[in-house]
């Protein structure tokens, strides 16, 4: 009894599974990081680092919630810099 296949044969079915896997690792690897970083002022490999230590520690969930929660930390942290620098320095 052979399986009949609504996309058409096995050759396109694997055709469509290689071009999905290589255009999943590309916008994964390359176009995420540049654009989210370009947005955000990070470095692409800051994101592709903070993504992969996200995803080891709390899986999907994650790496969902990395990137937002790095770039709040990052605007306080900046923010908070600023006002101790912005600050007049008492002389006693």
């Amino acid at each position: 009894m052979a399986v009949s296949l609504a996309s058409g044969s096995w050759t396109s079915v694997v055709y469509n599974i290689i071009v999905v896997l290589v255009v999943q690792q590309i916008d994964g690897n390359f176009v995420y990081p540049n654009v989210i970083g370009k947005s955000l002022q990070i470095h692409p490999l800051t994101i592709i680092i903070i993504l992969l230590a996200a995803g080891n520690i709390a899986g999907i969930a994650g790496m969902i919630l990395a990137i937002p929660l790095y770039a709040v930390v990052k605007v306080v942290v900046s923010y908070l810099y600023n006002i101790l620098h912005l600050k007049p320095k008492e002389t006693s």
